[in-house]
Order: structure tokens, then C-alpha cells, then sequence
């Protein structure tokens, strides 16, 4: 990672950043947060695991050390119970031309869970040394134990954490390659390559990609102090105050400062790209430096200057906040649209797609016959489909329906399956663009489509019925 300079972002930064909220100040105070401490994060074990990285030596792409830590990483989260590990090589070109063999490592846990956190960190070292005053030593490897092995090993005591109890909610844990093979003195896109490669290639199914990301970088250095980084408190500032809300509630206030910090090229611009709000844990103004940790890119970045009480305070905020976030009761429209298209994709031949949608009509939960008149019948559809729709305690549509065509059943099951359960608000407010995403439209005749739009039509014509009658 580098510092930057705010007015030299790339385009496709501002274009994301524009499109967010922004604060020219950070909050006043910290906004107070429940908080539930289920597990004890360990500084012991989270230094333990920065150690036995750094014995493998330099993480650099291509070395010996490099490979065995990869192993040892991909391990170390499989004996801490994780669900599932992906591994994600491929070949990457750094700015000097070099080929580099990458490994991005993630971990997953409630890997079937749809609110999901994603929890990252990079986990190679600078394969030189230039920031050392002896000119000599450039082109040295450094040892990475805070830039490389702190918020790997404090994510790994997480992972253990997590299986001693397991969140409501779904947690990535990724380890990023090639962070730290860029270039002071080129563009942006010279680092991170890692994380660029999967952003591109991300092992997410439809509606279940992470709510918001937390990047650890530089979280082991002695007296550290987090500053609100610039792009974080710019691209998901309500991220940063759920993090800094937490410090402040665990008393790690004088740690997590609420003040702006630097502006830093890391993963979690290019995370930020793709739609997910993620914010950088950083150590940006040392009052040594004004920058980074002293340590940064120089031989000195050893065991020696690792200092437990700032894994702590880390360890044990990200720890709380994932404790306290909870599964969602219900799923949004959007995420129900997605997971029926990511049904449909797996179905690729559409003789089998039919037999599917049919499945479903037979699926559907019987409607009372006392709804079962020419009063619900909805117009417009060349078979019989009756639709009832009541409005529960919740204020919520809870729909019912029936056909006596069994594709037309299948068909009005999709669209009680996306609709029911939501406010009339909410009805009348979505887009139904998983119609067309599997291919249901095209592949229906010309009288079939004029009684699908007829059932969407009356479902909606429910949901603002059951609108104006709270409103009145």
C-alpha cells in the first residue's frame, strides 16, 4: 500500500465515490452500540500466528516461503473449523514485468448464511526493502510481520473464535496475494493485484455476496492508533462508525482515534469497486512519521515490533462487531429475485426448467376453496388462477393462490415466493427483473406473457389497496 493524494484518485474510484455519502468531519462522538463479548479474542494466539508466518521468511510470489505459508494458511483455517476453503491461483504481471504465482485463500464460515461480512487482509511482503536510509538493503526482502503477518494472524484468531461460537451471520475470512508488489513511483493499479484478480473472479452465487468488508492492514504495531482512513470514511462511512462505534464501546477509544486519516491506495479500494462497502483498519498518521507504522517497508518490520495490546484491541472490535450483527428475519425481494436466478442457472436446459417451474406449482400450498369464486379470478390470463392476499399483524401481504394449469401454478408460485411476506410499500416498489433474467418471458407463448403481466398487475393492484387502507 501507498499513501495518495486525493485529488489523484482514478476515474473509476470517483466514480464509485460520487455515487456515496461523504463527511467532510468524522462524527462527534461515536454512537454507543450494544454489545455482546460471546468469546474472548486471544492476543497470545493472534501473536502466535504472526510468528509462524514470519518464520517461513519473506511471502514473496514465487519463493519457498511463499508456498509453504499459502499451505499453512489454507490448514491453519481448515483446523479452525471453517465450512469450506477456496483457493484462487492464477498467474499475475506486476509493473517490472515479473510474473507472479498468486494464491488468494478464503475461508468461509455459514457458508449457506445470505447476510454475510467479508473480513480480509493481505498476506505477501514487499520483496524489497526500499523505505531503509541504507540504500544498500532496496533490494532486501522484508520479514512483513506487522505489513503482511498482523492481520492475517488476527483473522485467524478470529476463525477460532468463530468456532468456539458460531455468528448468526455468514464470515468470508480472504487472504489476498501480490498486495505489496507495487510501485511508489506508478499508478495506483501496480498494487493489489491479488485483490484485483478477485474482484474479477468473485466465488460469490447471486445474493449472497457480503453486506460490507473490513480490510486489516498494519494492525500489530507498537502504541498503534487507527485513524479514520480518508477512502473508508468517504466510500462506507456507516461501516466506519459501526467499527468505531464498537472501539468506543469497548473502551479501545484512545486505539480506534475518531479523527480523519490518511488516503491509502489498499485492497479495499478495489473491494469498494464492486459494490461493497469496505473500510480500511489501518495505522495512517504514526506521530513518528505522520504516515505509517516506522517499521513500514524496512528490515525492522520483525517479531520485535509486534506489540499484543494493538492485536488486542483489533482483534476484539472486528470480533464484537460480527457477534453483533444479525441473520436477517426476512429476505429482501432482491435477494429472493437472485436466489431463484441462481436456481435457474444451474438448470440450463429449459424441457428441465419447465419440469421445475412445475414442481413448484405442485409445491404451492393449497388455497382455501371459500377464495376459489369468480370474485378471485384475475382477468386477463387464459387459464383460471384464483389469488387471495391478506395483510398479517406485521403489515405484510401474505398472498395465496391457484390454477387449474399447472406451468400457469408453477408461474404464480414464483411470484408469491418473491412478493409475500413484504409490505405493500415494498410490492409496489419492485422490479421483478427475475422474469426476464431466466428467460421466462421469451420462452412463454404470446397468451401465457399477457397472463403473467395480468397476475403481477393484480398483485399489485392488492398491495396499494392494503396501502391507501393504513394510510387512511
Amino acid at each position: 500500500m501507498k499513501f495518495i493524494n486525493i485529488i489523484l484518485l482514478s476515474l473509476s474510484l470517483l466514480v464509485v465515490a460520487c455515487s456515496a455519502k461523504t463527511e467532510e468531519k468524522p462524527t462527534v462522538a461515536p454512537k454507543k452500540v450494544a454489545v455482546e463479548s460471546p468469546v474472548e479474542f486471544n492476543a497470545d494466539s493472534a501473536y502466535n500466528y504472526v510468528k509462524a508466518q514470519v518464520n517461513f521468511g519473506p511471502r514473496v510470489p514465487g519463493t519457498q516461503g511463499h508456498t509453504r505459508c499459502a499451505q499453512y494458511l489454507v490448514d491453519e483455517l481448515k483446523r479452525c473449523g471453517v465450512d469450506t476453503v477456496i483457493e484462487q491461483k492464477t498467474t499475475v504481471t506486476a509493473f517490472n514485468g515479473d510474473k507472479l504465482p498468486i494464491n488468494n485463500i478464503m475461508g468461509q464460515v455459514n457458508k449457506d448464511a445470505m447476510s454475510r461480512v467479508l473480513l480480509l487482509a493481505h498476506w505477501d511482503t514487499r520483496p524489497w526493502a526500499d523505505a531503509e536510509e541504507d540504500k544498500s538493503k532496496h533490494n532486501t526482502p522484508i520479514p512483513g510481520a506487522n505489513d503482511g503477518g498482523s492481520g492475517v494472524g488476527v483473522l485467524l484468531e478470529i476463525a477460532r473464535c468463530l468456532q468456539i461460537k458460531r455468528p448468526t451471520i455468514g464470515v468470508d475470512i480472504l487472504f489476498v496475494d501480490a498486495e505489496d508488489y507495487g510501485t511508489s513511483f506508478g499508478a495506483e493499479n501496480t498494487w493489489c493485484l491479488g485483490t484485483q484478480y478477485w474482484v474479477n473472479n468473485m466465488p460469490y452465487k447471486q445474493g449472497r455476496v457480503p453486506q460490507y468488508g473490513i480490510l486489516l492492514d498494519m494492525v500489530g504495531g507498537i502504541d498503534a492508533k487507527f485513524h479514520r482512513e480518508y477512502l473508508s470514511q468517504y466510500l462506507a462511512p456507516s461501516v466506519v462508525d459501526k467499527v468505531w462505534g464498537m472501539a468506543s464501546a469497548l473502551e479501545y477509544g484512545n486505539v480506534f482515534a475518531n479523527q480523519i486519516g490518511g488516503s491509502i491506495v489498499d485492497d479495499h479500494m478495489y473491494i469498494n469497486q464492486v459494490g461493497i462497502p469496505c473500510i480500511d483498519i489501518i495505522e495512517s498518521q504514526n506521530p513518528q512519521t505522520g504516515s505509517f507504522n516506522p517499521t513500514w517497508h524496512t528490515l525492522d518490520d520483525n517479531m520485535s515490533n509486534i506489540d499484543r495490546k494493538s492485536l488486542k484491541a483489533v482483534g476484539q472490535t472486528v470480533l464484537n462487531v460480527i457477534y453483533n450483527e444479525k441473520q436477517e428475519k426476512y429476505m429482501s425481494i432482491n435477494r429472493i429475485q437472485d436466489e431463484i436466478i441462481d436456481e435457474f442457472v444451474d438448470i440450463e436446459d429449459w424441457m428441465d426448467r419447465y419440469a421445475y417451474i412445475i414442481d413448484l406449482g405442485n409445491a404451492l400450498p393449497a388455497i382455501d376453496e371459500k377464495f376459489k369464486t369468480p370474485q378471485y379470478i384475475i382477468e386477463g390470463c387464459q387459464s383460471r388462477v384464483w389469488l387471495n392476499a391478506e395483510l398479517n399483524e406485521e403489515g405484510k401481504i401474505i398472498y395465496t393462490a391457484d390454477s387449474d394449469a399447472i406451468i400457469v401454478k408453477g408461474i404464480i408460485s414464483l411470484l408469491i415466493q418473491v412478493l409475500s411476506n413484504h409490505t405493500p410499500q415494498e410490492i409496489l416498489d419492485a422490479d421483478l427483473y427475475f422474469i426476464d433474467k431466466i428467460g421466462l418471458s421469451e420462452h412463454l407463448s404470446p397468451t401465457r406473457s399477457n397472463g403473467l403481466v395480468a397476475m403481477v398487475k393484480q398483485m399489485k393492484v392488492y398491495a396499494f389497496a392494503f396501502k391507501a387502507k393504513m394510510e387512511a
